[in-house]
């Protein structure tokens, strides 16, 4: 298996065929990789998570996944790879208010044909306890915090032991306390050998031994 999970070479994305989103970018995230990408809000940050995620086409260029080329044009051939292999984490949480904290988290089930069973709520139970959700399991998410919440969104991205969790400014709402608590959850992810993509208008903000990028003119940098 190679080291590198994912590889983009002279991506380009344009949505009005003048002014180019992505111009020429290039990426490589190794397996177990932790980056952080920043950036001000318009440059593009969202089009290449949606892009990394094989969920928005882009115009040219050469994107593998796992040694497999995508060709941007047939993207639901890689539906089945996208449910197994990757997990989102989204800053306006993306969870249904109405279910409890245990339904949301095992959401991702109803998009592959792998059932659930023992294993996956024994572990279901360990991201409770090591994301201090324990108590709520059965809560309505409606009725927790903001931190509470993006906690639940994380132990739903990684439920099924994604290799890589794509995480789209998911301390924006938070404050200081609960975004620690979130890097904190994102480093424990990381140990266990998932690839961390995260995008951030914060310059400070890190994970632990991670690659910080920041994406300007269609390119991503050295922070």
């Amino acid at each position: 298996m190679s080291d590198i999970l994912i590889s983009l070479r002279n991506i380009k994305k344009s949505y009005d065929g003048i002014r180019f989103v992505l111009n020429g970018l290039c990426l490589d995230v190794k397996n177990g990789e932790n980056i952080i990408i920043s950036g001000p809000s318009g440059c593009g940050k969202s089009t290449l998570l949606n892009i990394l995620a094989l969920l928005e086409i882009f115009d040219s260029g050469d994107y593998l996944f796992d040694g497999e080329r995508v060709n941007p044009r047939h993207l639901n051939r890689f539906a089945d790879a996208r449910a197994k292999s990757i997990g989102f984490v989204f800053q306006s949480y993306g969870l249904i208010e109405s279910l409890s904290v245990a339904d949301n988290i095992y959401m991702p089930f109803l998009y592959t044909s792998e059932t659930m069973n023992k294993q996956s709520d024994d572990y279901m139970d360990v991201l409770l306890d090591e994301l201090n959700l324990k108590e709520l399991k059965n809560k309505k998410t409606s009725l927790l915090s903001g931190g509470e919440k993006q906690r639940v969104a994380i132990a739903r991205a990684i439920l099924k032991k994604p290799r890589l969790v794509i995480a789209d400014e998911p301390t924006g709402n938070l404050d200081y306390v609960n975004e620690e608590q979130v890097i904190s959850a994102f480093n424990r992810i990381n140990k266990t050998g998932t690839s961390i993509i995260m995008v951030t208008h914060k310059n400070d903000l890190k994970l632990d031994n991670c690659r910080k990028l920041k994406l300007s003119d269609g390119v991503l940098h050295d922070a």
